[in-house]
């Protein structure tokens, strides 16, 4: 709102009042760039009148949508609201777990609770909340206000309160119990309360489970149901849970018998602690997760159990115990789908923490004498040590007869191989099978969607990958675990440096790390300090850059944390670094050893990005021939990107347009092919390179003479330069920006409204030919041949303050 406000374009905000439009026009008002007068508010409800979505469409109008707010979304808001950051254990009791919809109902109460010190502000600065904060009286009436008749309202209110007290509560479970206790027309009920968005009704597995739709009102409303009607619901409720079978329980209903057991007069079957410990691993509350674990240890649930308190205990940050016990459970394992669980247990563990990895080259040896069990425990061993290409054959070889958590990593495994060999359908294969079964068996998918993220950047389709990476993050399981925030935001960043703004993609890698660091994943976290690096270079901050990569330059050679790829990627981001302090020669000899350490690890796509810099660098003729060999044979979008990139370039470097020719134009046309590649590169949203290939279009026609065309690949280029937030393109040799002066802009803004020179002479006092020669020049600097094209090109126009001679 304040970039359009600030460019003179009249806003219309499109989103329920409850969902943060007031706060979000008074935060667009409050730097006073933004005009009240030029804003409009409409209910969601409204549709837009055909006039202003025709200004819309004209550019004169910018609209801005509201949808409900992820949970990251919504703690930024409360944090800033707060003036201060949430302690990581006060977050899940201040910020729901689910999308936020009454974003002013959230924010209201905790205003209130911060006035009445359940909110405390801590010394460093920091907020903390107490566990189970007392609700303010006004929220249940805002909550259950419905527009119904009175007759109507007790079983909206009963089913509402039946939700809050056990979300995920399959349908027909929730209907029978309330037809138990005597509330007329429940069906009915529920079918209106998802009509009007109160509920969600979603299928998992042929069930159909409801839950509250608005996260805020999942995480109020369960404290101001009154002490009555929640015993009335309790005693119907769980005896309804237990005829069933554990495992046909959702995540809601397990964690919701689990902490009403005392009701159970016997032991309890083990494998309910089991499901539930499972379930609430992908919840904020850990001191559950190993307290059910421990239960399902007790009851009897044997290694199974032990796999799932280890898993606790790792996610509980108690490493040493976690250790000491899988290392224990190995010997033990009554087959090899146990063996393994506890092998990739242990494995995971041991990546990411500062564990020895040499200490585990006994475990294949001593834990099976099955040849199939060898080859997978051998194949998961080197998958942790890094060597990803090596492990995927070893893994998929034994594959078969594997189940739970051992298939779903045994299948993430060679997932990854294949997608570091770039068989994209294999790894995206491989990987939904992955996700499929942890999803079963609540385990955390946070690897394989960073792995899936990438299978969509070289399929072409990066905004999928982007929108699938930010959704993942502020799903509530991902949003409350550092480590796979970490993760997620790693590709998350690496992704918008190609595609958005690469400042911001600066900060979605710092916090990256920030969060990998925090949660212990230090070896990750040096890997991810790499790609940090390569942002900071294209922002064209080298020495912020070199700072970063300290950390991960000691480590290398260390054996304790020495993590996949390290070594690779940091003379990769070293290579950028050097091109962005201008020493292009050093850049290319460091980004062609980057590519050589990818290709004797067998990581193929590791290799062509790492030749392509090198060729963007100014090797293109050298790295021509091993692009052409292996592009060719890989799938995907993004090798036919690198392949035509390559081609052109090295046609620019050798000044023979017949390398250009083989692409199968009529008239071979050097520039034209650099030209074509920016476009196809931004068929798949890859802006940094348009940018870059516009650039080298530019040059190239400016080397031929043909100054018009120059100017206007030099205008494109701009453009997504600023698309990006870049000032300079750190691989592409500096080129001479040609910028409006004040004269030239103002008159060419005068011919775009549609005046003639003869109008424009008389409105600034100059000759008809004086406006004449300026326009001339506008035309020439834009790179255009008319005046109908002067508003679309004066967009992306570079403007100076300093007046003509």
């Amino acid at each position: 709102m304040r970039a359009a406000a600030s460019s003179g374009l009249a806003v219309v905000l499109v989103g329920r009042s409850e969902a943060g439009s007031a706060l979000i026009v008074r935060e667009a008002l409050a730097d006073g760039t933004s005009a009240p007068g030029r804003i409009a508010s409409y209910q969601r409800e409204v549709s837009i009148p055909p006039r202003l979505r025709g200004l819309e469409r004209e550019g004169s109008l910018r609209v801005v949508r509201l949808g409900p707010l992820t949970p990251s979304q919504t703690l930024a808001v409360v944090e800033r609201e707060l003036g201060g950051p949430l302690q990581e254990d006060s977050v899940p009791h201040v910020i729901p777990k689910r999308p936020v919809i009454d974003l002013d109902l959230l924010l209201r109460v905790v205003a209130d609770l911060r006035q009445s010190d359940i909110l405390r502000r801590q010394a460093d600065g920091s907020w903390r909340a107490d566990p189970v904060p007392s609700i303010p009286p006004y929220v249940r009436s805002r909550i259950l206000s419905f527009d119904v008749t009175d007759d109507r309202a007790g079983a909206w209110e009963w089913a509402i309160d039946l939700l809050a007290t056990c979300p995920e509560l399959e349908a027909n479970t929730a209907i029978g119990l309330l037809d138990d206790l005597g509330v007329d027309g429940a069906e009915a009920a529920f079918e209106e309360l998802e009509a009007v968005g109160r509920i969600e009704a979603t299928v998992h597995g042929g069930r159909l489970d409801l839950s509250l739709s608005d996260g805020t009102h999942e995480l109020l409303l369960p404290r101001t149901v009154g002490a009555m009607r929640r015993r009335r619901i309790e005693r119907a409720l769980v005896p309804r849970l237990r005829a069933h079978d554990p495992g046909a329980l959702s995540r809601g209903e397990t964690l919701y018998f689990a902490a009403h057991e005392e009701f159970e007069p016997t032991p309890g079957d083990p494998r309910l602690f089991m499901a539930a410990a499972r379930a609430s691993l992908r919840t904020a509350d850990r001191a559950a997760s190993l307290r059910l674990a421990r239960r399902a240890v007790t009851a009897g649930g044997g290694i199974e159990a032990e796999l799932v308190l280890a898993a606790a205990e790792i996610q509980h940050r108690m490493l040493g115990d976690a250790r000491k016990r899988l290392l224990g459970l190995i010997p033990r394992a009554e087959d090899d789908a146990q063996r393994s669980a506890a092998v990739v247990t242990l494995l995971q563990l041991t990546y990411d923490s500062h564990g020895d990895p040499a200490g585990l080259d006994l475990i294949p040896e001593q834990s099976t004498d099955d040849a199939r069990g060898r080859l997978i425990l051998r194949g998961l061993l080197l998958h942790a040590l890094g060597d990803l290409a090596g492990a995927g054959p070893l893994v998929e070889q034994g594959i078969t007869g594997l189940t739970g958590a051992a298939l779903a990593q045994a299948h993430y495994v060679v997932g990854t191989a294949a997608l570091m060999a770039c068989r994209l359908a294999d790894a995206r294969r491989h990987l939904d099978e992955a996700e499929r079964i942890l999803e079963q068996v609540g385990g955390d998918p946070s690897r394989v969607h960073f792995a899936r993220a990438d299978v969509d950047f070289f399929e072409g389709r990066a905004r999928r990958s982007i929108s699938t990476l930010r959704a993942f993050m502020g799903s509530g399981p991902a949003f409350h675990d550092p480590a796979v925030q970490g993760l997620c935001g790693w590709a998350l960043g690496s992704e918008m440096l190609m595609v958005e703004s690469a400042s911001r993609a600066v900060g979605e890698l710092e916090d990256a790390v920030r969060n990998l660091e925090s949660a212990g994943v230090t070896r990750t976290a040096l890997v991810a300090r790499t790609d940090l690096a390569i942002a900071l270079a294209v922002t064209g901050r080298a020495q912020d850059g070199h700072l970063v990569l300290l950390e991960s330059e000691l480590a290398v050679g260390d054996p304790s944390t020495t993590a996949p790829l390290l070594a690779s990627k940091l003379v990769q981001a070293q290579g950028w670094l050097a091109a962005a302090e201008g020493d292009r020669g050093a850049a290319t000899r460091m980004l062609i050893e980057a590519a050589e350490a990818y290709e004797r690890d067998d990581l193929v796509i590791g290799s062509l990005v790492a030749r392509m810099e090198a060729a963007r660098c100014g090797a293109a003729l050298a790295q021509l021939p091993w692009v052409r060999r292996t592009a060719a044979a890989l799938e995907g979008a993004f090798p036919r990107l690198a392949l035509h990139f390559v081609e052109a370039l090295a046609a620019a470097e050798s000044g023979d347009d017949a390398l250009a020719g083989e692409r199968g134009e009529a008239e071979p046309d050097t520039p034209a092919a650099l030209e074509a590649v920016a476009e196809e590169a931004l068929a798949i949203d890859l802006h940094l390179y348009a940018a870059e290939a516009f650039g080298r279009a530019a040059l190239a026609y400016s080397a031929r003479g043909r100054e018009r065309e120059a100017a206007a690949a030099a205008r494109r280029r701009d453009e997504q330069m600023r698309w990006c937030g870049i000032e300079r393109l750190v691989l592409v040799p500096e080129q001479r920006v040609r910028v409006l002066s004040v004269r030239e802009a103002e008159i060419a803004d005068l011919a775009a409204a549609g005046m003639t020179n003869r109008e424009i002479s008389s409105t600034l006092v100059l000759s008809v030919r004086t406006v004449e020669t300026h326009l001339l020049r506008v035309y020439q600097k834009l790179g255009i041949r008319r005046r109908s094209e002067l508003a679309e090109a004066l967009k992306g126009a570079l403007r100076t303050s300093v007046e003509d001679a």
